[in-house]
């Protein structure tokens, strides 16, 4: 009896760790994403103002249902009215799509329009959450299945654009009518990302990994598992896809990637590119990033000082400091053609 007694009393702990877990896993989730994300107001950044005099845009809004919507911009090359396809483009964790106007600008001189949305609970969409990052893909696929009802995309082919948050919705939310997709750095599970990001805190942070699985399932539900991987592989047509990656990545680690997850399971449809070097944002080159990285640190220096501050922003030359990484924006125009 005496045994019977041990063995409740360690399940019985373990469960109440498990439950107590769950405090900092909810405090971890508040802080990611029960709240919304605004556009960053520091000059550092792109905004539509550095390609104005190259691209046009329009505003567009998608109600999601009566409480919701998401809002965004269809961009194009001035002067173009032919295109060679509709691209979707879906933004990353930590910003809004504002963040992708070097991306936007890239691809809209291949030849291609660009829809570019904020996400739920971001930018100038609607919603005081994120929710989660499997919800990203839900929306994506929301819009994909809208842009085919109403034929926004006028019946040209329709691709998916995505990094990070967005690179993991593009291959988990996709759909039959999707013709291309293009992830750059993006993860093929939700739940296993962050359970990578907890193990890589510490031994103390790795003990909340179940109570981080056990929260997600009870909260969330299964949609937090959506595997990209396995979603890609059910669908009926299977889109060329291209997936970059660099494997000095330290917001998406190679063991979550899905290049890693592709090349251990090679898929004739799908077209891995991987670098050693080249971080999270492979888009943007060494160069560009080490000046960002300096621009930001100045700006600090000077932020507080009004006649510094102003001076500071009108020498700032960002579409020529911020240059394009050619290894990836080469294989991704090769991949389009």
């Amino acid at each position: 009896m005496i045994y019977l007694y041990c063995i409740c009393g360690i399940i019985g702990f373990l469960l109440v760790l498990l439950l107590l877990g769950f405090i900092p896993v909810k405090l971890m989730q508040n802080k990611m994403f029960n709240f919304h994300q605004y556009e960053t107001t520091n000059p550092c950044f792109l905004t539509f103002e550095n390609y104005k005099d190259n691209l046009t845009r329009e505003e567009f809004k998608i109600d999601l249902d009566k409480d919701n919507y998401l809002k965004g911009f269809f961009y194009q090359k001035k002067g173009v009215t032919s295109f060679k396809g509709f691209i979707i483009l879906a933004h990353g964790y930590g910003g809004t799509h504002l963040q992708y106007l070097l991306d936007i600008n890239f691809l809209c001189n291949l030849g291609y329009k660009v829809m570019a949305f904020d996400q739920l609970g971001v930018g100038e969409s609607s919603g005081k959450s994120q929710v989660d990052l499997a919800k990203g893909a839900e929306t994506l696929n929301f819009v994909i299945n809208y842009v085919v009802k109403k034929n926004i995309n006028e019946n040209l082919k329709i691709i998916l654009y995505g990094h990070s948050w967005g690179g993991y919705s593009v291959i988990c939310g996709s759909t039959e009518n999707v013709d291309m997709i293009i992830s750059r750095s993006g993860f093929v599970n939700p739940v296993k990302i962050m359970a990578t990001s907890l193990k890589k805190m510490g031994f103390f942070t790795t003990l909340m990994i179940p109570s981080a699985y056990v929260y997600y399932l009870l909260f969330h539900h299964r949609r937090s598992f959506k595997d990209a991987y396995k979603n890609y592989n059910k669908l009926a047509k299977q889109p060329k896809t291209l997936i970059l990656y660099a494997k000095d990545d330290t917001s998406v680690y190679e063991v979550d990637s899905l290049s890693k997850k592709f090349i251990e399971n090679p898929n004739e449809n799908v077209t891995v590119f991987q670098t050693d070097t080249g971080g999270h944002n492979t888009i943007l080159s060494k160069e560009g990033l080490q000046k960002h990285k300096q621009l930001l640190e100045e700006y600090e220096k000077v932020k507080d000082d009004e006649v510094k501050k102003e001076e500071f922003i009108k020498n700032l030359n960002l579409t020529k400091d911020y240059t394009l990484n050619d290894e990836h924006s080469n294989k991704i125009a090769e991949f389009l053609q």
